[in-house]
């Protein structure tokens, strides 16, 4: 099995010419290589941070910030913020070690460290939060990854890592807290481990290629067996250093099969019609590619979409007069990393190297 090899960073002292990395000083790329290492040793240093849009994708237009001693109910005017009957045009506060943050949102109770900027923009609340990087690194490994095995957590770690400083050296602002960039709950999931996890990878990303490239970072919850190609999923191009085929650990754990149980009536509102669905072509791993449905096809990835199913990799379908079942295996897209398949890996004595290895058999790891 592969395992991805760590090396030394041209500009990490190591003793002696030996320890350096192959990458030449010399190429065509030279300013990018330059940037891309000097990022990584210096902007993942502890004095470096990162701004995090809380509750992406969510309307907040009122919450109740809490800090000890003292509490601000905040709500959107317009492009105004209204804190405790005072009008302004944002609200900042810090919080410590020994001072989280407490947002409120009514159905969101969650927790901060760093600092807390609320702004409104047409009368819905744009929520910040600015943090060190590891704090939010290990933060994020938490949502992400909770309670799996330390290499696990390793692994995870490395590679939003490299998600979110890909992001941060294109330039593209803010992170998102939600499922579309890389979930980020706040300080109330974090464990020992995964800030343990955190600094044991410290300055540690994915690379590919002779002109090193940071890795277009790819993971879901569990691929259920089989790990899909992007080209088949989403359309485009497939990615050269990712791997594409079976991964028998995930397969053998019967956890990951799922059923979703639908009434007629549900059927009715979202796609007109009453009659049952049926997978018309999958791809290579198996996920369903097109469905047909009441004498329209539409793409597997719609059809999930619509449906709310934690997968595409749809195992039967079962229809009576009163109501639709979907059986399934694994949860996500099913691209690149597998969570549950590096779980198993790590339980059964895999290191973080030797699961990036497998997920991702073109990269390697530098930093350090």
């Amino acid at each position: 099995m592969t395992s991805v090899s760590r090396i030394c960073s041209p500009l990490c002292f190591s003793g002696d010419n030996e320890g350096f990395s192959t990458l030449s000083l010399q190429s065509a790329d030279l300013p990018y290589n330059l940037a891309l290492l000097a990022f990584v040793i210096l902007a993942l240093s502890d004095t470096s941070f990162v701004e995090v849009e809380l509750f992406s994708g969510m309307e907040i237009r009122g919450l109740v910030l809490r800090v000890p001693g003292g509490a601000y109910r905040i709500e959107a005017c317009g492009d105004s913020v209204v804190v405790n009957g005072e009008g302004m045009e944002e609200f900042m506060v810090w919080g410590s070690d020994d001072k989280e943050i407490t947002l409120d949102g009514g159905s969101v109770l969650r927790t901060y460290s760093g600092r807390i900027t609320v702004r409104s923009r047409r009368g819905r609340l744009v929520i910040t939060n600015y943090l060190r990087a590891e704090e939010y690194l290990a933060a994020v490994v938490a949502a992400e990854m909770g309670q799996a095995p330390f290499e696990a957590l390793k692994a995870q770690a490395v590679l939003s890592r490299t998600l979110a400083f890909e992001r941060a050296l294109g330039g593209r602002g803010r992170f998102a807290d939600n499922e579309e960039f890389q979930v980020y709950r706040g300080t109330g999931p974090l464990t020992d481990e995964c800030l343990e996890a955190v600094r044991a990878t410290r300055d540690e990303v994915l690379v590919y290629g002779e002109k090193p490239r940071m890795v277009q970072v790819l993971f879901h919850g569990s691929c259920g067996g089989r790990l899909a190609r992007p080209s088949q999923v989403w359309g485009g191009y497939d990615l050269p250093y990712l791997y594409y085929g079976p991964d028998s650990v995930c397969a053998a754990d019967t956890s990951q099969a799922w059923r979703a149980a639908f009434s007629i009536d549900s059927l009715l509102r979202l796609f007109g019609t009453s009659d049952c669905p049926t997978v018309l072509r999958t791809d290579s791993s198996g996920r369903a590619a097109l469905v047909g449905i009441g004498g329209v096809m539409i793409k597997g990835t719609d059809f999930r979409k619509r449906l709310g199913l934690r997968s595409t990799l749809i195992t039967g379908t079962e229809c009576t007069n009163d109501s639709l079942v979907i059986t399934g295996r694994g949860y996500g897209h099913g691209i690149g990393f597998c969570q549950k398949g590096a779980s198993l890996r790590a339980a059964s004595g895999d290191d973080y190297l030797k699961i990036l290895g497998f997920y991702y058999p073109g990269a390697r790891v530098i930093g350090k």
